[in-house]
C-alpha cells in the first residue's frame, strides 16, 4: 500500500527537532499519522503497543479499525515551547499540524480535504518529554519489525536522510502526547502559525483539480537512521 505523504517540520528558535525527546515526539505523530491511513502495522520501529501500556502514544484514529488508504502529499508540523507555572522535570512543547496539503486516494481522485475534520485540516497537541530522555525498551516484539509502505514519490530536503526511522527512537516516558479536542479551531499558540500558512483564519482550497494528487514536498528533517 502507497504512502507517501512527506512530513516537513519546523520549530520556533531554540527547538532542537534531533533532541531525543523531540525525536519521540516526531516519531509518535508521524507514526500515529502513517497508522490513521494505513494501520498500526506499519508505525516505527519501538513503537509501544496500545494495548500494554497505559503510557500509549497511539491516538484514536490509529488503533480503530479502519479500511487502508491511499495517502499522498505533504504534512507541515511546527514546534513551539512553552513552560508551566510548576517544575515537573519536563520539557513541554505545542505541536502544530497543517494536513491541508494532503490527500486520501479514493478510486483515481485525491478528494480536497474534508473541512470538517480536524485530522485533514489542522491538529494541536500538547507534547512534554523528560528533560534527560532515557533510551525506551521497545514494547514491540523485536521479532515483529514494523511493514514499511511504498514511499516511492518521497525525497530528502538533506542529503542521505531517510523518510521513516529504521531503528528505535523512542525515548523513555515520552508517550505524553494529548490528543486534543480538535473538533475546534486551534487556540491561539498555534493560531498565528496557521494564520502565516493560510494567509488568514480560513482554510485555503486547493488550487488543484481533484484528479491531480497534492505535491509531495522534500521531508525535512528526516531520519539519520
Amino acid at each position: 500500500m502507497p504512502f507517501n505523504i512527506s512530513f516537513r517540520w519546523s520549530a520556533e528558535p531554540g527547538v532542537d527537532l534531533e533532541s531525543p525527546g523531540l525525536r519521540s515526539i516526531r516519531a509518535g505523530i508521524e507514526s500515529n499519522t502513517v497508522a490513521e491511513f494505513l494501520s498500526l502495522d506499519y508505525v516505527y520501529p519501538g513503537f509501544p503497543d496500545p494495548t500494554a501500556t497505559l503510557e500509549s502514544i497511539a491516538g484514536y484514529n490509529a488503533f480503530r479499525e479502519h479500511p487502508l488508504t491511499e495517502g499522498v502529499g505533504t504534512a507541515y508540523l511546527h514546534v513551539i515551547p512553552y513552560a508551566l507555572p510548576h517544575r515537573d522535570g519536563r520539557n513541554h512543547y505545542f505541536v502544530c499540524k497543517d494536513m491541508t496539503g494532503t490527500s486520501r486516494k479514493v478510486n483515481n481522485s485525491y478528494p480536497y480535504p474534508d473541512p470538517t475534520k480536524y485530522n485533514e485540516t489542522q491538529e494541536m497537541f500538547q507534547t512534554s518529554v523528560p528533560s534527560n530522555p532515557l533510551p525506551r525498551i521497545p514494547q514491540r516484539r523485536e521479532d515483529e519489525p514494523a511493514m514499511i509502505p511504498d514511499m516511492s514519490l518521497q525525497v530528502a530536503e538533506i542529503p542521505g536522510r531517510k523518510p521513516r526511522p529504521t531503528s528505535n527512537v523512542f525515548a523513555a516516558s515520552t508517550s505524553l502526547i494529548d490528543w486534543m479536542d480538535n473538533t475546534r479551531a486551534a487556540p491561539d499558540e498555534c493560531g498565528a502559525w496557521f494564520d502565516s500558512r493560510w494567509g488568514g483564519h480560513t482554510m485555503p482550497i486547493p488550487q488543484r483539480a481533484v484528479t491531480e494528487p497534492p505535491r509531495v514536498e522534500p521531508f525535512f528533517p528526516g531520519w539519520a537512521g
